[in-house]
C-alpha cells in the first residue's frame, strides 16, 4: 500500500513538471503572436496596395498565355512540432490536390521531412527560421525563371482567419489569378482607371512579376506562422488542462491510499 502512494506521488511530481513546460511554451506562443499579428497585419496593408495594379498585369499577360497544365506547389510547414494538427492539414490537402508532374517547393523542416519521406523530389527548400525577406526574394526570382520557361499554376497552401478567429486552410492561385488573394478594398477607384503602360505590358509584366511574388509569399509566409504560433498555444493549453485532470484523479488516489494506510494502523493499534 505504501509503494502504490509513493509512485502516485512520484507521478503527481511528474506531471506538475509536464504542466510547467506547457505553460512556458504557452506564454512564449503567446509573445509570439503579438508580434506576427503586427507583422501580419502590415505585409497584408503592402500587399494590397501593390494587388490591383499586379492584377491587371496579369489578367493581361493570361489573355496572351494558354491555360497552364502543371503547377509549382508551395508548401509552408512549420520547424518544430506541438502545433496541433497544423502540419497534418497542409499534408492531406496536397496530397489530395497534387498530380503527377508537379512540382514542390517546401518551407520548414517538418514538410522537407515528410516530403522526402515519401519519395517527393524538391525544387527548392528552405528551413522556416531561415525564410526571411532576403530568402523570399531568392524564391520569387527562383520561380520567375520556372515561369519564363513555361507558364505554370503557382499554388500556395495557405490559413485563411475566419471571424470566429477559427482557422482552416486552403489552396490559394498565386497565378493566374482566380480568386481575390485579399479581402476588396473598399472606395478603391483605381481599378476603374485605365492604366497606360509603357513600354509594353508584357515588358512591365517581366519586370513586376518577381515583385509580385515577393510580396505576395511575404504575406502568407507570416500569416501561415501566426496560424502555427496560435494553434500551438490552443494545443499547450489544451495538454495543460489534460494534465490538470489526470493530476487531480492522481491526488484522489493517493489520499485514498493515505486514507487507507492510517485506517489500517488504527485498526492495527485498536486490536493490540
Amino acid at each position: 500500500m505504501q509503494l502504490d502512494a509513493l509512485k502516485i506521488r512520484k507521478k503527481i511530481i511528474s506531471i506538475g513538471k509536464i504542466q510547467k513546460i506547457t505553460n512556458s511554451l504557452k506564454i512564449i506562443a503567446s509573445m509570439k503572436i503579438k508580434k506576427l499579428t503586427i507583422k501580419v497585419d502590415k505585409s497584408t496593408k503592402n500587399f494590397i496596395e501593390l494587388l490591383e495594379f499586379f492584377k491587371i498585369l496579369i489578367a493581361e499577360n493570361q489573355k496572351k498565355n494558354p491555360q497552364p497544365t502543371k503547377t509549382i506547389w508551395i508548401l509552408l510547414n512549420s520547424d518544430l512540432g506541438l502545433c496541433g494538427a497544423y502540419n497534418s492539414q497542409i499534408f492531406n490537402l496536397f496530397n489530395s490536390n497534387k498530380k503527377f508532374g508537379d512540382k514542390i517547393i517546401a518551407i520548414g523542416r517538418k514538410g522537407i521531412i515528410y516530403l522526402q519521406s515519401h519519395n517527393e523530389s524538391l525544387i527548392w527548400s528552405s528551413v522556416a527560421e531561415t525564410f526571411n525577406w532576403l530568402k523570399i526574394g531568392e524564391l520569387a526570382e527562383y520561380l520567375t525563371k520556372e515561369l519564363n520557361d513555361e507558364m505554370k499554376f503557382v499554388k500556395i497552401i495557405a490559413p485563411t482567419i475566419k471571424t470566429n478567429s477559427s482557422s482552416n486552410f486552403e489552396i490559394i492561385n498565386l497565378l493566374p489569378f482566380d480568386q481575390p488573394l485579399v479581402e476588396p478594398k473598399p472606395n478603391n477607384s483605381f481599378i476603374h482607371q485605365e492604366l497606360l503602360v509603357e513600354p509594353n505590358f508584357q515588358s512591365v509584366y517581366e519586370h513586376s512579376l518577381p515583385i509580385y511574388l515577393h510580396y505576395a509569399i511575404f504575406k502568407f509566409s507570416f500569416l501561415s506562422r501566426l496560424i502555427e504560433e496560435q494553434m500551438r498555444a490552443m494545443a499547450m493549453d489544451s495538454a495543460s488542462e489534460n494534465a490538470e485532470e489526470i493530476a487531480e484523479e492522481l491526488k484522489l488516489k493517493y489520499n485514498q491510499s493515505r486514507q487507507q494506510k492510517i485506517t489500517q494502523e488504527i485498526i492495527t493499534v485498536t486490536q493490540v
